[in-house]
């Protein structure tokens, strides 16, 4: 398999979770999904040789991560 297809396939991934978190009902669920998201979206971008759209997606995680622990810990202190 050539990178065109499985980059293709990556999106499909990316875009069935992406899809799923709109559906989700937790905050905490939405921000995980987003991130499994951006990974493979990245990885999508990886496999094109697009590295700043990679590297503008693994940024994006890296936020999602950091609201996903925000939101993790302000439950805690309630």
């Amino acid at each position: 398999m050539n990178n065109y297809v499985v980059s293709q396939i990556l999106v499909l991934v990316s875009s069935i979770f992406i899809s799923c978190s709109f559906f989700t009902k937790n905050k905490k669920n939405v921000m995980l999904m987003c991130v499994i998201y951006c990974i493979f979206y990245s990885t999508h971008y990886l496999f094109l040789g697009a590295f700043t759209g990679m590297f503008m997606s693994l940024i994006s995680a890296l936020r999602n991560i950091w609201f996903y622990i925000v939101e993790k810990k302000s439950k805690k202190n309630k």
